[in-house]
């Protein structure tokens, strides 16, 4: 009998099926980026998603954001993907935290999740580094441990569009299917750790 992740135990098997259910990461920023990667997450059957974002959504997040519409505009952005995220798979446990994040305001916060992994997919360079910092202590011991020299980062080496009309000297322009993406090609390698799966 097909459910929802008969394709998926095609190409993984059972077990590593059950190892996703066991499997809980913490999803920082839920907009362009993280909208994507949480889509790609919750479809895979990951067990449970911490999502930690303060923001709300507004009309400028509906060419690039997943879980906004017009129906969502001015709701909290950790609500509306929590309901989306439920709303594909009802099996998955969704926390939310409508906060914005920074380790001298929430300290201790990130060890406190409990978590396997963590996706950075925020904007905010402050809180980019406090991730960073807190991780780093938990990560040179790990990574030592296991022999591992460098982490991944996801960037591109596009050279970025400048903006020909900006209202908002910090806001960057963007366009539907970049920030998505993104967060696609982070859930994969987050998916394919946890899968066990090697990169091509």
């Amino acid at each position: 009998m097909e459910y929802m992740l008969t394709r998926l135990e095609w190409l993984v098997g059972p077990n590593k099926i059950q190892t996703l259910r066991d499997t809980s990461i913490a999803l920082f920023g839920v907009g362009g980026v993280g909208g994507g990667a949480l889509e790609a997450l919750v479809r895979a059957g990951v067990g449970r998603i911490v999502i930690i974002d303060g923001d709300s959504i507004a009309p400028s997040n509906l060419n690039r954001q997943m879980i906004t519409t017009h129906n969502t505009i001015g709701e909290r952005k950790v609500e509306v993907a929590k309901a989306r995220a439920l709303s594909i798979n009802p099996d998955v446990v969704i926390e939310t935290h409508d906060i914005m994040y920074t380790e001298e305001n929430y300290p201790g916060f990130i060890q406190s999740l409990n978590v396997d992994y963590v996706i950075d997919a925020i904007d905010m360079v402050t809180a980019k580094l406090n991730i960073i910092e807190v991780l780093a202590r938990v990560m040179r011991r790990e990574l030592k441990k296991r022999g591992i020299k460098k982490q991944l980062v996801l960037f591109s080496t596009e050279k970025p569009t400048k903006p020909q009309f900006r209202g908002d000297a910090t806001s960057p322009g963007t366009c539907s299917f970049v920030p998505p993406v993104a967060g696609f090609i982070l859930a994969a390698h987050v998916l394919r750790t946890i899968l066990e799966v090697p990169e091509q």
